[in-house]
């Protein structure tokens, strides 16, 4: 049979019949050799079942659990940084300033302004310093 025109098409399904040889030709050719189904099957498919297993057995149930992890212990670590730097550093720091406004209030009392004072001190200072250094070299004083 001759398809007549343009607008008539002519169907190849009418040669085949419902079962056989011929039959299974033209499912396997209407069906473009099954590429789209394997192209679909291999690429499409089978990745996006990947991908899924991998966010559901590595994603979640692992890297979230160690991104988790890692948060908490940062937190905490943070927390006890924190704790050391207001009890030990800055009690480290306020205790060398009250020692230092301390000292500074008992050496205040020894200016008195008084060059005479100035001078005996230093003078005794000397003197304490060469008994000192001539006791380490091993001179016997006495």
């Amino acid at each position: 049979m001759r398809a007549s025109g343009v607008t008539r098409k002519y169907s190849a399904s009418k040669l085949v019949h419902e079962e056989g040889f011929t039959h299974a030709i033209y499912t396997f050719l209407e069906n473009r050799w099954y590429i789209n189904a394997v192209y679909y099957k291999v690429f499409v498919d089978a990745p996006i079942r990947a991908s899924r297993w991998l966010l559901s057995s590595l994603e979640i149930r692992g890297l979230d659990r160690v991104n988790n992890a890692g948060a908490y212990l940062g937190l905490n670590l943070s927390a006890a940084g924190n704790w050391i730097d207001a009890h030990v550093i800055d009690g480290v720091a306020n205790g060398i300033s009250f020692a230092g406004q301390a000292f500074s209030r008992t050496v205040r009392k020894v200016q008195t302004g008084v060059t005479e004072q100035y001078i005996f001190v230093f003078a005794l200072g000397l003197a304490l310093l060469i008994v000192g250094l001539l006791i380490g070299a091993g001179v016997r004083l006495f």
